[in-house]
């Protein structure tokens, strides 16, 4: 029997429609905007689509995974760097799924620096409701764009409304990355 109070509800936007099972969780294609930073780039060095602070584009070949450029976090190597966008098109997001990450990073960092690649999942008042991250300490930096990192996050909560996926370089040095990745597993 069909619970029809909870199916007007439903229909009239009240309440959010059940998760999805992972059988369910077709793939929307990339979901990231100017994943391979090929687009322009502000004056202050941001790429189009992105926000960031401490970023400048990256246009040495041998920095570069693919394409003419890629972004560096850390254009001043002193200073604390970082780059995010967010998501908020609900057609290419579903609640309920797992989601593939990846990046390709390289660079120098001092080893107590690090830096990290995270997806962020939102609700809709845009507050954090889980967090996968993929945190690279400094001695295992690689120079050039060449190291490509990977993960598959945990099943998107059913309140799911948005995604982050933002980068942070803490402490000294400097982090080229290129090839940003995010698709429904």
């Amino acid at each position: 029997m069909m619970n029809t109070s909870r199916y007007y509800l439903l229909q009239a936007g009240k309440i959010p429609p059940p998760p999805c099972p992972p059988s369910c969780c077709a793939s929307t294609g990339e979901i990231v905007f100017n994943p391979g930073f090929e687009g322009s780039f502000s004056a202050q060095g941001v790429p189009e689509g992105w926000d960031g602070t401490n970023v400048q584009q990256e246009t040495v070949q041998q920095k570069i995974h693919s394409g003419f450029k890629a972004v560096v976090l850390g254009a001043n190597p002193s200073n604390d760097a970082s780059l995010s966008q967010d998501i908020t098109d609900t057609g290419l997001f579903l609640p309920g799924c797992q989601y593939n990450f990846s990046f390709f990073a390289g660079g120098s960092l001092a080893d107590d620096s690090t830096f990290t690649g995270s997806v962020v999942f939102l609700d809709a008042g845009g507050n954090e409701i889980g967090r996968t991250d993929i945190n690279i300490i400094g001695q295992s930096i690689t120079a050039g764009v060449g190291k490509y990192y990977y993960v598959i996050t945990p099943t998107a909560p059913a309140n799911l409304a948005g995604i982050r996926v933002e980068f942070t370089k803490d402490g000294v040095g400097q982090v080229d990355l290129d090839d940003v990745s995010l698709s429904i597993a």
